[in-house]
């Protein structure tokens, strides 16, 4: 009886489940207020993952019983109804013309939404950036654009490698989508180098929408806006972060004491499988039966006097939580006539290469004015400059874990010490050199607008010229790294070391053949013209645009090279210090 009542139940609880599950039949169309289809709406229970999309008639087709059915489509009010044990729909969208109505950045102007015929997608500056802890407008933007894909190869700050695609990398020419920065052309890191509190909006034109472009555009567009002034009292916006860099997953390596565990019990089952005919690997049994058991060893290895410590660690040693910090301040004022958008910012990121300095510095400052002569007559001025400097060890970063962790990275002494193969990577990181890389970018452009509405309404003409400077200089300086054995060549009478001569036995250092400076400085003076007509108008509900013009860019650009080895000494950077029979330059 026991038994029947548990079956008895166990029935109850699985026709209760299998009621729970079932679901009904739900069916409906979907049209606007003139009793139009709406084909590709989408139709979705809400908090669920159940939808639908209407077809060329608006009618979609699901499975739900119970909950609330949201229809939403671009333009459009969302509709929310319950479901309330209904079949069937009729469901009519009303027009969001709020949304319609928004300006969005096209090709060599802007547009209403409404009007949009291309595949163009917008995303507002402070929206992209709310709640990430980059300084970098490109970073930023990861995931945030349908057809956009922008991949880095690195973490490290300046030396990210990021990657933009915009139309797929299928393409037998590979390009790059071209990226201008209100209205001028600008070089794909410059996303990584400019403010992001200074972006306005990022228009991304992925089809004809590009063509004004002409064949630059082929992969697609992208058009950054910047900020400008707004009418009303001055004020003054302070925003900043301070951010820390933490490591989220170390390399999965074993420490020097578990290391030699597994190489004694490999060992050790060598000897079983060969009948105890073995040998060990690189030094003798007692050494690595002494690490095994988590202790220091100190004494002649292999010819040589050695320290072996198995809580060496390379990672530790050169990787830790870093701090990351950036500073903006904004001043708006404007009136009827005047608006006037002023920035300074200030960002400072670094790597996870804690042991010596491995990041970049920004410095940024705007100022975009808008000044309206009178009623015909309007002007737009702006004037940038963002400097970028990023600072690296020349050595050592990407050098990875050179050896299982047994060596200690110093010796009693203070000095690097290496009798392990040259690969102390602390003496790399904090001797071997630094590269410096500074990007200057000055940009100035205006633009007067002339409305013709006297001639007939919605006639406008207008002329602008933009610069754009840019200065890079680029120092790379390796010196000399010198890293000693564990105690010196003086031994006592015993044959143990002798510390008191306080310093160690050079063990290598680099040649004055691999000391060297390499400088390479550009210079870029970029200029656009333009002038353009256009037409906007609406009759009866119907709008018609027309734009016409013309642009002339002119560019020029200088390249210098120095290059000399045997550098005198390590502390200048000065090309004349090195040997002048070693001296490449071009230009």
């Amino acid at each position: 009886m026991k038994h029947l009542k548990s079956f008895f139940l166990f029935c109850l609880m699985l026709t209760i489940s299998l009621s729970a599950f079932a679901q009904n039949k739900i069916t409906g169309q979907v049209i606007d207020q003139s009793n139009e289809p709406v084909i590709g709406a989408n139709v979705k229970v809400k908090g669920t993952t159940i939808g639908a999309i209407t077809d060329v008639d608006g009618h979609f087709t699901l499975n739900a019983n119970q909950g609330v059915l949201v229809v939403s489509y671009i333009g459009y009010k969302a509709y929310e109804t319950n479901i309330a044990g209904k079949t069937h729909f009729n469901i009519v969208l009303e027009e969001d013309m709020e949304t319609l109505d928004e300006v969005v950045v096209v090709g060599y102007g802007s547009q209403k939404k409404a009007t949009l015929t291309g595949a163009v997608s917008q995303v507002r500056g402070d929206d992209v950036l709310r709640g990430k802890a980059t300084t970098s407008v490109a970073a930023a933007l990861q995931g945030e654009i349908p057809g956009l894909t922008i991949t880095r190869t690195s973490s490290r700050p300046g030396n990210e490698g990021i990657d933009i695609k915009l139309r797929g990398g299928i393409s037998v020419n590979e390009t790059d989508p071209m990226i201008l920065i209100d209205g001028v052309e600008a070089y794909k890191w410059e996303l990584s180098q400019i403010n992001p509190n200074d972006v306005e909006s990022i228009s991304v034109l992925k089809d004809a929408a590009a063509a004004i472009y002409g064949t630059r555009a082929g992969a697609g567009v992208i058009l950054v806006t910047t900020k400008r002034g707004k009418e009303g009292k001055t004020s003054v916006t302070y925003s900043g972060s301070v951010h820390n860099n933490f490591i989220g997953k170390r390399f999965p390596v074993a420490d020097g004491q578990t290391w030699a565990e597994m190489l004694v019990h490999a060992t050790e089952n060598d000897a079983k499988a060969d009948k105890g005919n073995y040998s060990w690997w690189m030094w003798p049994e007692d050494v690595w039966r002494e690490l095994a058991a988590g202790n220091i060893y100190e004494g002649v290895v292999g010819g040589k006097w050695r320290m072996l410590d198995p809580s060496s660690d390379q990672f530790d040693a050169v990787y830790g939580n870093t701090w990351g910090q950036s500073h903006n301040v904004s001043i708006n004022s404007g009136s009827e006539n005047v608006k006037v958008l002023t920035s300074l910012g200030y960002a400072n990121d670094r790597s996870l290469v804690d042991i010596v300095y491995d990041g970049q510095k920004k410095y940024n400052f705007r100022t975009n004015i808008d000044y309206k002569l009178n009623k015909y007559i309007s002007t737009e001025f702006n004037v940038s400059y963002d400097k970028r400097r990023v600072s690296t060890p020349q050595q050592g970063v990407g050098h990875g874990v050179q050896d299982f962790y047994v060596f200690p990275l110093y010796n009693p002494y203070g000095q690097y010490y290496d009798t392990f193969g040259n690969n102390n990577l602390v003496a790399k990181l904090k001797e071997g050199g630094r590269v410096d890389d500074t990007e200057e970018i000055l940009r100035a452009g205006g633009k007067v607008t002339i409305d013709l509405g006297m001639i007939t309404k919605g006639l406008s003409v207008s002329a602008n010229a933009n610069f754009r400077i840019r200065k890079h200089l680029k120092v790379e300086r390796q010196t000399r790294v010198i890293m000693y054995d564990w105690s010196g060549e003086t031994k006592t009478e015993d044959g143990n070391p002798d510390y008191s001569l306080g310093t160690g036995y050079i063990n290598s250092q680099t040649s004055d053949n691999d000391r060297w400076v390499k400088n390479t400085y550009e210079d870029v003076f970029f200029q656009t013209y333009g002038g353009f007509i256009n037409y906007n108008r609406e009759f009866s509900g119907h709008n018609i645009a027309f734009m016409g013009g013309m642009t002339a860019e002119k560019n020029g650009y200088k390249k210098m090279y120095q290059f000399r080895r045997g550098m005198s000494v390590d502390e200048l950077d000065d090309i004349n210090l090195g040997d002048a029979t070693t001296a490449e330059a071009t230009g």
